[in-house]
């Protein structure tokens, strides 16, 4: 079991023989962002690229759900196309005079076996106990400085295994951002109904209009990471 309290002191009764992965995917994930948004931080379950100076680049945020291709699509892309990352996974966000702005945080970006190969990273120190979802290489590539302004969010969608195309990539619009901010910040979004649920709505409507929105919508099986790259790093040139 964990408990947050407040934003100072987080306590762990962890069973005995607990693997050490899992403690620390609580501490990156649940416990993070309940801090956070204890501190009335809210957070989007997406990573961050940044391109150009660290103080002045324009800087990227890669959403998606779980599988969806988060930690790989921006860790790719920032090797690719010169790119920082700046944190994985938990991307806390807030919006003032109508700027999102994010704040990085000492994270490990976390990848598969087959992302850390295909970056040339050393994949020896990952975790074999794939019955507990662990099996990921932890590595030090983010720089934590920030904050930092957001000029794009990309949405990564996974489509059915029998679409018709590879690859879709189409801006959002309306009330459909919005729609996706409450998506992929549930975990800091549904539980904020009460106390902070009109905190909440402020925030996810205001960060709806403050930055553009991209949805990318790609079939499993195919690599389209190339591409996905591209559009990417060429967002930060707009």
């Amino acid at each position: 079991t964990v408990a947050v309290h407040a934003v100072d002191r987080v306590e762990i009764d962890a069973a005995p023989g607990l693997h050490p992965d899992v403690v620390e995917a609580m501490l990156y994930g649940f416990v993070i962002r309940s801090l956070f948004r204890n501190a009335g931080v809210f957070s989007l379950h997406a990573s961050l690229v940044q391109f150009g100076a660290e103080s002045t680049g324009r800087a990227i945020g890669v959403a998606g759900a779980s599988g969806a291709g988060k930690s790989t699509t921006m860790s790719y892309t920032a090797a690719r196309h010169g790119g920082h990352v700046r944190v994985d996974d938990v991307l806390p966000v807030t919006v003032v005079d109508g700027v999102a702005m994010a704040h990085p945080f000492a994270r490990p970006v976390h990848l598969t076996a087959e992302a850390a190969e295909r970056l040339g990273l050393d994949s020896s120190r990952m975790s074999d106990d794939t019955e507990l979802g662990l099996g990921k290489l932890a590595v030090d590539l983010a720089a934590a400085d920030g904050p930092v302004p957001i000029q794009h969010l990309v949405m990564l969608r996974l489509a059915e295994p029998d679409a018709a195309e590879p690859l879709v990539i189409r801006p959002l619009r309306g009330a459909e951002r919005l729609r996706h901010i409450v998506r992929h910040s549930n975990a800091s979004g549904l539980s904020s109904f009460g106390s902070r649920a009109d905190a909440y709505l402020d925030w996810a409507t205001q960060l709806a209009t403050a930055v553009s929105m991209t949805e990318v919508i790609r079939r499993p099986g195919d690599d389209t990471l190339d591409e996905v790259a591209r559009h990417i790093a060429s967002l930060a040139l707009a």
